[in-house]
């Protein structure tokens, strides 16, 4: 084989050696040519090479992986103790220290993100910036209606009123929610002849008779005429001082089904005050070292509650925040325990005849389990990264096709891993033999995959007609998963009433998102008959709402009126 000495160009010669064309050792500072010459070594600049899209995206997303990575490290350095202390006043609940940044982005950022609380959004959409803090001052103006004088929770018992319905009808419709209760507690709850001695199992008894006597009607607006739960609360908030003082997790109980309760009756601000005293309960209580196995998973079993339900409440209200969301790497995650999950006692399989509402029968603990786990980590995606943009040299920020591939990625995952029971149509939305947590969780899933395409949607709008026609691919999901969600939501309100304000308040804010973009000249292309139906079957899910509370009251008449310029062809 015949082989050829060519000789390679030094592409790290010094300037000296390259004009003499003498061979260069490329030794710094300075190579051995120029110092036996004794004249300056000069080394060129070597350019560095031009980065492509994908690189430009890929360093954009390691980032956003570095910055995360940075606040977590910090938070976690802070932490001397479980709990931090809680900044005097934080405009958004639900976040803690490295949460405050996300509070600020969400009240400032160019890019509108479908909450309530941000003033860009509400620019947009053409409402008020302040909307979220009025919509708060109503709900603290309301004057509560007081509970009938001298009733008492013996004449609740003595006008036919069975306690063991009710709680039957709370643990088949409001515990599944937030299993948080022991089969122990359970036991003594269902089997007792008369109320319990002690006073916080007597406030928590007479709550979750209140709560289920409220889930026994076959539609809300029912309840809420007849208040039954009136003298059984009565009597529950009398005890509440006392309560107040224990420091045992039946204590605790009694302040998170209090804030159900009040999430029940669609007050949010309410449940919003007892929720953030249950949080900081739960985490000095988990702070002790006294605590048996099963009071330990209690606890922990209620400081994800108090996470999801203060989160749940705060994104779109101005409300104080209690930082537990700083804590959700350091509370393990809940776990099969014995004497919380094992089989429930007779009583509770009983059904409850409620006309109006499908009888949801009872599932198993490890049903209980699995879909609370899926409820926090749906919850951590959606905290921790909900928008798909990326920031130009100018400062200027837009979708990132990149970025949301892979949010989107991150959403198949989390549906793949659904136990069976839980697993729902991404594409066929079926209203047959359907568990509330599987509505409430396909909701959620819609919603998200609505936020991870909304900055698409929102560039076009902003560019105009000067748009990136690429884009409309993603501007049509973003309307596919509105009208998902919106059927969804539909579905879910009546069967999930813990969530009822919460759910009303994303098909607000995400329709509101779907009517200003459809008036945008690049958008109007891609309108469907299918997508006026889910807007117009928006604005009829909230016909009824305006009952329940100023806020669902002021977002309805926005709805209608919104909808109703549209009819007209006026834009907002």
């Amino acid at each position: 084989m015949i082989t050829t000495n060519r000789r390679r160009r030094n592409l790290g010669a010094c300037d000296c050696c390259r004009a003499r064309r003498t061979k260069c050792d490329g030794s710094r500072p300075k190579c051995g040519t120029c110092a036996r010459r004794k004249v300056d070594c000069i080394y060129p600049e070597v350019p560095s090479p031009t980065q492509s899209r994908v690189e430009i995206e890929l360093c954009t997303i390691r980032d956003r992986l570095n910055s995360i990575e940075k606040l977590f490290s910090s938070a976690q350095q802070d932490r001397c103790c479980l709990v931090k202390q809680v900044p005097a006043a934080i405009p958004i609940s639900g976040w803690g220290r490295e949460q405050n940044g996300k509070v600020d982005e969400l009240r400032s950022s160019s890019v509108p993100y479908m909450v309530i609380q941000n003033a860009a959004f509400m620019e947009l959409v053409g409402l008020e910036s302040d909307l979220a803090r009025r919509m708060t001052d109503a709900e603290r103006a309301m004057v509560p209606t007081p509970y009938p004088l001298s009733l008492g929770v013996r004449k609740f018992f003595s006008s036919g009123s069975s306690p063991i319905s009710a709680l039957t009808a709370f643990f088949n419709k409001i515990h599944s929610w937030y299993p948080i209760l022991s089969l122990r507690l359970r036991d003594k709850l269902f089997n007792i002849g008369d109320l319990p001695k002690s006073a916080s199992e007597r406030c928590l008894y007479l709550i979750l008779v209140a709560i289920g006597s409220l889930a026994q009607y076959d539609s809300l607006h029912a309840a809420l005429r007849e208040r039954p739960d009136a003298p059984l609360m009565e009597e529950a908030l009398l005890l509440l001082p006392t309560v107040l003082l224990e420091s045992g997790p039946t204590a605790l109980q009694c302040l998170i089904f209090l804030s159900t309760y009040y999430l029940c009756l669609v007050k949010p601000c309410q449940a919003h005050d007892y929720i953030l005293i249950a949080s900081m309960r739960a985490q000095n209580l988990l702070k002790s070292a006294s605590l048996n196995p099963e009071d330990q998973e209690l606890i922990r079993r209620a400081l994800w509650v108090t996470l999801l339900i203060e989160i749940e409440l705060a994104i779109q209200l101005d409300l104080a925040s209690s930082g537990i969301w700083t804590l959700d790497n350091e509370i393990p995650l809940p776990s099969w325990s014995q004497h919380v999950d094992e089989v429930l006692p007779s009583p509770f399989s009983t059904p409850v005849d409620t006309p109006g509402r499908p009888f949801s029968s009872p599932q198993s603990p490890s049903q209980l389990l699995s879909y609370f786990l899926a409820e926090i980590a749906m919850r951590r995606m959606l905290q921790r990264c909900t928008t798909s943009t990326r920031i130009l040299p100018s400062g200027k920020q837009i979708f990132a096709r990149v970025i949301s591939t892979e949010l989107e990625l991150q959403l198949e995952q989390w549906h793949s891993h659904l136990p069976e029971y839980l697993r729902f149509d991404r594409y066929c939305i079926s209203e047959c033999n359907i568990n509330p947590q599987l509505l409430f969780l396909r909701t959620q899933y819609y919603a998200y995959r609505a936020s991870i395409l909304w900055p698409a949607v929102h560039q076009v709008m902003v560019e105009r007609e000067q748009y990136d026609t690429t884009l409309l691919s993603f501007c049509l999901e973003f309307y596919r998963s509105y009208n998902h969600f919106v059927l969804s939501a539909v579905a879910c309100i009546p069967q999930c009433l813990p969530n009822t304000w919460t759910l009303y308040a994303s098909v607000f804010i995400i329709t509101m998102a779907a009517l200003r973009a459809k008036e945008s000249p690049g958008l109007s292309s891609i309108i469907t008959p299918e997508i006026l139906k889910g807007i117009h079957a928006a604005v009829q899910l909230f016909e009824d709402a305006a009952e329940l509370g100023p806020s669902l009251h002021t977002m309805q008449g926005i709805l209608a009126e919104a909808v109703a310029k549209m009819s007209r062809g006026i834009s907002p």
